[in-house]
C-alpha cells in the first residue's frame, strides 16, 4: 500500500503554488517547477507513489520537498545558491601559470590526450591544483570546477 501524505493548503497558497506552476519562466527553473508541482500533486490527494511515478523522481526528494514546503513555504522549494567563492582572474593566471596549463594547447583548444604528461610540462592535477588552492588561499574548490575554470579561460584567452 503507497504512504499517503498530503499536503494542507489554503485557496490563497494553492493559488500561488499553481500560479507559479504555471509561470513562463518553466525552461529556467524547471527544478522549482517540478518541486511545486510535486507540492501541487499531494494538495491534490496524489500518494507519493504516484507523484515519484509522474514527475520520474526519488521518494525521499518528494519528502524533503514536502518538508522544507512545510517550513519555509515557496522560497523552501527555491533552488539555493552554489556556495562557492569564485577565483579572480589573477588566481586563474597564477594556476596556470604554475601548473603548465599554457603549453597543452592546439588551435585554442586544451589536448586532452597530453593532459598530465611530461610531454607538455605539466605535473600538476586538478586535485593537486584544488588541494594547492585550498592551502594557499583558503577557498574549498573542487577539482571538477578547477578543470572547468581552467578549460574556460584556457579557451577564452588561447595562451
Amino acid at each position: 500500500m503507497a504512504k499517503t501524505h498530503y499536503i494542507e493548503l489554503g485557496l490563497s497558497e494553492a493559488i500561488q503554488l499553481n500560479a507559479f506552476i504555471e509561470h513562463k519562466a518553466y525552461n529556467k527553473r524547471w527544478r522549482e517547477h517540478r518541486r511545486a508541482k510535486a507540492i501541487y500533486l499531494s494538495y491534490r490527494c496524489l500518494s507519493v507513489k504516484q507523484i515519484t511515478q509522474d514527475l520520474r523522481c526519488s521518494t525521499h526528494s518528494v519528502y524533503a520537498w514536502f518538508k522544507r514546503y512545510e517550513k519555509y513555504g515557496l522560497d523552501g522549494l527555491r533552488t539555493k545558491p552554489v556556495p562557492y567563492k569564485l577565483l579572480t582572474h589573477e588566481q586563474i593566471n597564477r594556476i596556470i601559470e604554475i601548473s603548465g596549463w599554457k603549453n597543452v594547447l592546439k588551435d585554442g583548444k586544451p589536448l586532452r590526450s597530453k593532459l598530465g604528461t611530461k610531454a607538455c610540462n605539466k605535473t600538476w592535477s586538478f586535485r593537486k591544483i584544488s588541494q594547492w588552492i585550498k592551502d594557499n588561499w583558503h577557498i574549498t574548490i573542487s577539482h571538477e570546477r578547477i578543470r572547468q575554470i581552467i578549460y574556460k579561460e584556457l579557451k577564452k584567452n588561447a595562451y
